[in-house]
C-alpha cells in the first residue's frame, strides 16, 4: 500500500514523495489512521479495506464541496486511492495552527466528545 500512497503525493505535488516516517494514530474507531511524512511535508493517510474505496471517495467529494463554500476550513485532500488489498483517503495534516481563538478550540474538542445530538445541548451550554 505505501507504493501506492507515495506513487499519489508524487503525482500530487509532482515531485518523488518517498515515505521516511511512518506513525500510526490512535483512537480511529471504524478505519485506521497513520501520519506519514518524507522528512518535509506531512501527511495524514485514512486507510481499510479496498471495498471502502468508494467510502473515501465521497468522503473526498464532500470535503471538496465543503471548501467551495468558503465557509469552513477543511483540510487539502491530495487524492485517494488503492491497491491490491486496501484503499486510502489523503489530506493534509491537521495543524493546530489555524485555530487562533481558545474559546474555539475548546468548542470544537466538546463537539467532538459529544457524538449524540441529545449530548450536544449540553456541550454548547459550557460556552
Amino acid at each position: 500500500m505505501w507504493q501506492s500512497v507515495s506513487r499519489l503525493l508524487s503525482e500530487y505535488w509532482g515531485e518523488t514523495y518517498t515515505i521516511t516516517e511512518k506513525e500510526e494514530l490512535p483512537g480511529g474507531d471504524i478505519h485506521r489512521a497513520r501520519k506519514v511524512s518524507n522528512g518535509e511535508k506531512e501527511v495524514f493517510i485514512k486507510y481499510d479495506t479496498r471495498d471502502i474505496l468508494p467510502i473515501f471517495t465521497a468522503e473526498s467529494d464532500q470535503l471538496a464541496m465543503l471548501a467551495k463554500s468558503h465557509t469552513v476550513r477543511v483540510p487539502e485532500v491530495y487524492g485517494v486511492g488503492y491497491d491490491r488489498d486496501n484503499s486510502f483517503f489523503t489530506v493534509a495534516v491537521p495543524s493546530s495552527e489555524t485555530v487562533r481563538c481558545p474559546s474555539c478550540l475548546l468548542s470544537g474538542s466538546a463537539v467532538g466528545e459529544t457524538p449524540s445530538m441529545e449530548r450536544s445541548a449540553s456541550v454548547w451550554s459550557r460556552f
